[in-house]
């Protein structure tokens, strides 16, 4: 299943800044809110409250359908780097660092719109060769059988970033990627409701829309 991205277009009113919180497992034989183990509570998770402001309801009307479309709180979907989608993304160093379970040449990677400079993909922490493929321009360059590692943009789920290996790598091993773009993260809406307020007969808010990281 595709899921939706996050509407780029309004753009949220700024600041919008990350709040930072920690999962805890309430109960146990103690009783009361507690940290029951490292391993259920050793991950941050994120939070940031999105409000737009536009003065024709139609700019409004991605959002809405956006909404719809994750089905309100109970959607889980792919966004993108928020705080920076009207530029070009950020540098990011080893976003991602997991272990190959499959037996395949093909790896989304938790990125997009990655940039060839300062792009580094590792196997089991080996750096490899790599060319970078835009499969939106006119004429993209073909895999070139030279290099260990051929990126192409946007070519996975959701406009991730695909690399694609000369050689199937072996289960287990471990990639490490850091680059320049928009990480992308999973995030569910809390709220059960948007609010929408209308005021001075031309402007609309919609909001504060909080979204929370999802692991």
């Amino acid at each position: 299943m595709t899921l939706p991205l996050w509407p780029a277009s309004p753009l949220p009113q700024l600041p919008y800044a990350w709040k930072m919180t920690r999962r805890v497992k309430r109960g146990g034989p103690f009783g009361g809110d507690r940290w029951l183990t490292r391993a259920d509570n050793r991950f941050a998770l994120f939070s940031v409250g999105l409000t737009y402001f536009v003065d024709d309801f139609e700019e409004l009307r991605p959002v809405l359908d956006f909404w719809e479309s994750v089905g309100g709180p109970n959607g889980v979907f792919d966004f993108k780097d928020l705080n920076v989608n009207d530029g070009g993304g950020i540098m990011w160093k080893l976003p991602y660092v997991g272990q190959i379970a499959a037996a395949t040449v093909d790896y989304e990677l938790p990125i997009a719109s990655s940039t060839g400079t300062g792009f580094v993909l590792t196997l089991d922490g080996v750096a490899q060769t790599v060319q970078r493929i835009d499969d939106d321009a006119d004429f993209p360059p073909a895999e070139d059988g030279t290099s260990d590692i051929y990126l192409h943009l946007k070519a996975a789920t959701n406009g991730r970033d695909k690399a694609v290996t000369r050689v199937q790598q072996t289960v287990g091993a471990i990639i490490g990627i850091e680059a320049m773009g928009f990480r992308f993260m999973q995030a569910r809406v809390l709220e059960e409701e948007l609010p929408i307020v209308w005021t001075e007969n031309t402007n609309y808010t919609l909001g504060p829309v909080t979204l929370t990281e999802v692991r």
